[in-house]
């Protein structure tokens, strides 16, 4: 069911991070996909996460839709930090809310090329980000969820946390879990407590 539901599949394989709190948002693309099918789709699961969770459509072209899911408190706190609002305003975001930071980056990915600022609301360390933007994408010292400049040492244990987020809620799922339950199990803040819930969940199941 939930592999031909195409929100719900990108949820699992591609927003499991941030689902399990464990990273503030995410992003994934669609393609070729009528408003008849998916306007319906984004409403449920628009249901389902609030009001812990949202996702937003921040794009829409003819054949391609990017979709950002986000855990709104866990972004409110990147963005008021002190060193993100300084790089965000460089960048064009005069802000103090999230309707403000989305209204501008939908904004610049419908007028201008790619805004890779984006990496700051995808969690991304912002020294990694800056450096990204500096060096044009080149020079780095590994590649996984975003190509490292500054601490590898903790990218690589974040990497790893990520894919554990994914292999632990495609587990449950095709464990016979249904996406809404573990959704309902998992709206907290915290990982650790998170991953608790689930175990609990799956060993009731």
């Amino acid at each position: 069911m939930y592999y031909q539901d195409i929100i719900a599949k990108n949820l699992i394989f591609n927003c499991s991070p941030t689902l399990l709190g464990a990273k503030p948002g995410n992003i994934f693309t669609l393609r070729n996909i009528k408003d008849s099918k998916l306007t319906p789709l984004v409403n449920y699961w628009k249901k389902i996460l609030n009001p812990q969770m949202d996702l937003r459509v921040i794009k829409k072209t003819e054949d391609l839709i990017l979709i950002f899911v986000y855990r709104v408190e866990f972004l409110h706190k990147v963005i008021e930090s002190e060193e993100s609002k300084c790089f965000l305003l460089e960048n064009g975001y005069s802000c103090k809310n999230l309707n403000c930071v989305f209204n501008t980056l939908t904004y610049k990915l419908k007028n201008s090329d790619f805004p890779h600022e984006i990496g700051v609301l995808l969690g991304y360390p912002i020294e990694d980000v800056k450096e990204f933007i500096s060096q044009k994408g080149k020079n780095y010292m590994a590649c996984g969820n975003w190509k490292v400049y500054g601490n590898l040492k903790d990218a690589q244990e974040k990497f790893n946390q990520y894919e554990s987020c994914r292999s632990t809620l495609k587990s449950l799922v095709d464990g016979g879990i249904s996406l809404e339950r573990i959704v309902l199990l998992i709206k907290g803040d915290c990982y650790e407590k998170n991953c608790n819930c689930l175990l609990v969940g799956n060993r009731q199941h």
